[in-house]
């Protein structure tokens, strides 16, 4: 085998083609950040996530910032089906993505719980979680096919790409909190996980096992970020590769939907911020 072709082969084996594909789908419509990094507090070292793709409000909009953006991890696998266990699910946005949110009420009040904000926003966008029925519980990594060696020394790649999208968000909106700047922000994250592979929902009732294919579901987790005093909730989106286009369709309704509702409601939510602001003593932003 000559040499390029011998590194043809193995450049396809990683994930890279496969997030420089998602990225290229992202590039007309987003600002994306390949390998974007992060300091992991818990294993006290820096990290990088996959791929962080921002949209950021006309400045028409000062002195409102409203930030959407995605983050996004990629995953590729051959030898092993993931499987998905799913319940049934009534969203509530403060039980199930407030740890994907934040806004400017919280950060002057340093106080992650003040929902002013959020439930003017959440009680009128309408986000693609709430047309979801079943949430995924749970997760595992089944072998299928290849080098068996591999079964016992594979690391868990669901909780490894759950984790680092949690700590990514987590240490981006801490430092949003620190940052001084003279506008009032709110930040929506979206985490996913792109897979290019075998992935399985799998629902048991009546002590009976129903397993089919999927193209996308939904993860539910939980994180003890820096800037809360209880754990934050996210719904991670769990995409098959062949989905994410459409998915990215949906992920436009959702931004335009949330928009549209900040929009609607820019003087109430400055009116708010203010307040928040006088009751705390703090000179007006300019």
């Amino acid at each position: 085998m000559k040499e390029i072709d011998y590194l043809k082969k193995k450049i396809r084996e990683t994930g890279y083609p496969l997030e420089i594909e998602i990225s290229s789908m992202l590039d007309d419509k987003w600002t994306v950040i390949n390998t974007d990094t992060y300091f992991d507090k818990d294993e006290k070292k820096m990290r990088d996530i996959d791929i962080a793709a921002w949209q950021l409000s006309p400045n028409t909009w000062l002195p409102i910032a409203l930030r959407t953006a995605l983050v996004i991890e990629c995953k590729k696998d051959d030898s092993f089906a993931w499987v998905f266990f799913t319940r049934p699910m009534d969203f509530e946005w403060y039980g199930n993505v407030d740890g994907q949110y934040l806004d400017e009420i919280q950060i002057i009040t340093k106080n992650a719980e003040a929902t002013q904000i959020a439930d003017i926003i959440f009680k009128k966008a309408k986000l693609h979680y709430a047309g979801m029925k079943r949430v995924a519980v749970a997760f595992e990594q089944f072998f299928m096919k290849g080098n068996k060696k591999n079964f016992k020394i594979k690391k868990n790649e669901i909780f490894e790409a759950e984790n680092q999208l949690k700590k990514y968000i987590s240490s981006y909106f801490e430092q949003i909190a620190k940052a001084k700047i003279d506008i009032y922000r709110i930040e929506m994250l979206f985490p996913i996980i792109v897979f290019d592979g075998k992935m399985y929902e799998a629902v048991i009732e009546n002590g009976k096992i129903h397993v089919s294919e999927s193209k996308h579901v939904a993860l539910m987790t939980s994180y003890r970020t820096p800037y809360s005093i209880w754990e934050r909730s996210f719904l991670i989106d769990v995409v098959h590769r062949d989905y994410f286009p459409n998915f990215l369709k949906v992920l436009d309704e959702d931004t335009k939907s949330f928009k549209k509702v900040v929009r609607g409601n820019k003087r109430r939510i400055e009116r708010e911020v203010e307040r928040a602001i006088s009751l705390l003593g703090t000179a007006k932003i300019s």
